[in-house]
């Protein structure tokens, strides 16, 4: 509602400006911004996200907990206010997420959780699996592609149920 008074103009009840912009992400007040989902650690929809101001780059969007973020001179002041357009969505988007696996390294444990990713996720996108020393444990580490953080704890849980798994943690890459 605006109000001439005296030549002057005030808006009262001004509703903040949300745009939409690339991989899903909404930014209060600005438009035309370039926007990128951080490589450092992967946010997804579901994920508390903050958008960091580049230079030169556009607005780099984070998880809220980002190490690499807090590790930048003077982060702070230039951060902005960030949310995702729907972070229940189920949309063809796809997001990396990052997975490390520990269990016994007994016959058929890749396979079991390879099952697991390739009947609950889009796009399995990196595999890498290794015994540890004594060859008694396996790490696997796994990059897939989710629609959101609901998919991702879907995933991690019906991985944590495979027999021998001993712990499943996300990673940022």
């Amino acid at each position: 509602e605006e109000l001439v008074k005296g030549g002057e103009v005030k808006v009262e009840n001004k509703e903040t400006l949300k745009v939409k912009h690339e991989g899903g992400v909404v930014i209060e007040g600005a438009s035309g911004l370039l926007v990128r989902i951080a490589k450092c650690c992967n946010p997804v929809p579901g994920d508390d996200i903050v958008g960091y101001i580049t230079k030169g780059r556009g607005v780099a969007i984070h998880r809220v907990d980002c190490m690499n973020l807090r590790a930048q001179e003077n982060y702070e002041q230039r951060l902005l206010d960030v949310e995702w357009e729907d972070q229940y969505s189920s949309s063809n988007k796809e997001y990396m997420a990052h997975i490390d696996i520990y269990g016994l390294n007994r016959t058929g444990l890749l396979n079991d959780v390879l099952q697991v990713l390739s009947n609950t996720t889009k796009n399995i996108s990196t595999v890498n699996a290794q015994p540890t020393k004594d060859m008694k444990f396996a790490n696997i580490h796994v990059s897939f592609g989710i629609a959101n953080l609901s998919t991702l704890t879907t995933v991690v849980d019906k991985i944590k149920s495979v027999p021998e798994v001993y712990s499943v943690k996300r990673t940022n890459g």
